[in-house]
């Protein structure tokens, strides 16, 4: 047959046919975007395993020399112990492969360090689970109950005990740098803390990471644990480091610091008649694709070199020993965060010797339940603000920029005592702010806070200070003025419910940007 040229009709079926097909792409492109984004953050690109294929049942007999029996067993087994205390453990390294790992069974036995080494090390392809892993008390500091140690990788550690003593300085129950796929489950850790003016040590933490400076490390799974420690529950950085670990979800954990360690409260009992240094819940300080979703995280209190905040973003160059340092991509959402003495801090600066991080930006923040803030025994200094959003300013040319978040639909409740109706003049706000003046390239752009339910405080919005360098400071009295002085691009403060409940005359709607909702206590959004 010849050619022939289309009908009109034919031509209306095809031109319609490639339309659809350009539409169906967008919203498919769209549909994926939305699966590995929230907001202006990407989620994590990958999840490690928990799923682990043996082969081989092995009974190792009671009294065996554990280490003995480990190094004997083949890619593939499935080790069972008797119940026994062991005094250390370093895991198989040899190359296995996904489909062939090893996994010990302590059967409910314990490893226990008794020197200051690390308890357990090493390993590739290896599971470790249903056993206890501590130190022996009175025995000095301890660092390290589980470091796996560089070129470590594809580890699962499953319905572990992990905790030092009561009375004993103990600094970290796992420190994961320089480590990659790792999955830490259905775990308990507690006692890890630092004593105050007399101790060795000074910082805390249950997981550690972000200090990778052999090699990168990252894709971490971190669920359905119990976190306990005194200083950060979770810290990521906070030193040296040459990468900056990707791909880290931290979900449906309980975060914890007893009221028992709070020398204001009454259930109080001193240990060497010094309080252990207490810091916040999570503290990134580098890291990318973090999500942060469904934990219960309670307990934060001011006192010594933080003021009790729950969570905490800030990017650092810690001693100009991390110029890669970042944080990116952080996704916090469906948390129930309460009894802590403020909220959050978003912040990104020079560190104390005067080094820039690489990056701080694209932070997602919603769906989360703040309660119990400003408790009455939350610290002395407490801290006046519950969240506090800042960039530095007087940077060299290049310096990052705070950039790219979003804080929607989250809830920010005072305890009882503390609320304005209560305490009217307190002097509390909600939101201290700091970043350059406009026309400075370090401006924060694409910020957005909106849909917000939060209490007024006295002075609900406040500058840091810094004068005319500071873009809160000249225009601190007026709210409507204040947010576009501090926020460019993309921004917006709106569709936020404000209870001001007897708050001064002076914050009136006339200050506020507008489309928020302004009300007193009883007062609903449509004015019934």
């Amino acid at each position: 047959m010849g050619d022939r040229e289309m009908t009109n009709s034919e031509k209306s079926i095809l031109w319609w046919a490639i339309i659809g097909g350009i539409a169906l792409f967008i919203v498919m492109v769209g549909m994926a975007r939305a699966q590995t984004f929230d907001g202006p953050a990407e989620l994590p690109r990958s999840v490690p395993t928990t799923i682990t294929p043996t082969i081989t049942a092995v009974s190792v007999p009671a009294g065996t020399n554990i280490q003995t029996a480990v190094n004997a067993a083949q890619c593939g087994d499935f080790l069972s112990f008797t119940a026994a205390t062991w005094s250390g453990l370093t895991l198989p390294s040899f190359p296995c492969d996904p489909q062939h790992w090893i996994v010990i069974d302590l059967g409910g036995g314990k490893i226990v360090l008794t020197a200051s080494n690390t308890s357990v090390k090493g390993g590739a392809f290896v599971r470790l689970q249903n056993g206890e892993i501590t130190r022996t008390t009175g025995t000095g500091v301890v660092y390290n109950l589980i470091s796996p140690g560089a070129g470590a990788h594809d580890l699962v550690f499953d319905r572990l005990y992990v905790h030092g003593t009561s009375t004993d300085e103990t600094v970290r129950g796992m420190e994961l740098s320089n480590v990659r796929s790792v999955a830490v489950i259905n775990s308990r850790f507690a006692d890890f803390h630092c004593l105050a003016v007399k101790g060795a040590c000074g910082d805390t933490q249950a997981i550690n990471f972000g200090l990778d400076t052999v090699a990168q490390g990252g894709n971490y799974l971190i669920q359905g644990n119990y976190l306990e420690a005194a200083g950060e529950n979770i810290l990521s950085g906070g030193g040296a480091a040459s990468y900056v670990p990707c791909d880290i979800s931290i979900l449906g954990n309980r975060f914890n610091k007893p009221d028992s360690w709070n020398q204001n409260d009454p259930s109080y009992v001193p240990v060497n008649r010094e309080p252990w240094i207490v810091k916040n819940l999570l503290e990134l300080k580098n890291g990318c694709r973090v999500l942060v979703d469904g934990n219960d995280m309670r307990g934060a209190w001011g006192g010594f070199s933080q003021t009790g905040f729950a969570i905490l973003l800030t990017p650092k160059n810690q001693n100009n020993l991390c110029p890669i340092c970042a944080v990116t991509d952080i996704t916090i959402r469906h948390n129930t965060i309460k009894h802590t003495a403020q909220a959050f801090t978003f912040g990104c600066g020079a560190s104390d010797v005067g080094g820039w991080p690489a990056d701080c930006g694209r932070w997602m923040l919603h769906d989360n339940s703040f309660s119990d803030l400003q408790f009455s025994t939350c610290g002395n200094p407490c801290g006046q603000f519950l969240i506090e959003i800042a960039s530095g300013y007087g940077g060299p040319a290049g310096s990052p920029v705070l950039h790219d978040f979003t804080v929607t639909t989250n809830t920010f409740d005072l305890d009882s005592w503390i609320r304005p109706t209560n305490c009217p003049s307190c002097g509390h706000g909600f939101l201290l702010l700091a970043g350059p003046p406009p026309g400075s390239f370090m401006q924060i752009t694409n910020a957005q806070f909106t849909n917000n339910v939060v209490f007024s405080g006295n002075y609900p919005i406040f500058g840091t200070g810094g004068a005319g360098a500071n873009c809160a400071t000249a225009v601190s009295s007026n709210y409507s003025l204040l947010i576009p002085n501090c926020w460019t691009g993309k921004s917006a403060f709106s569709g936020n419910v404000i209870l001001t409940a007897g708050a001064p005359a002076r914050i009136g709607l006339a200050n506020w940007p507008a489309g928020n909702h302004i009300l007193t206590a009883g007062q609903s959004v449509n004015g019934n």
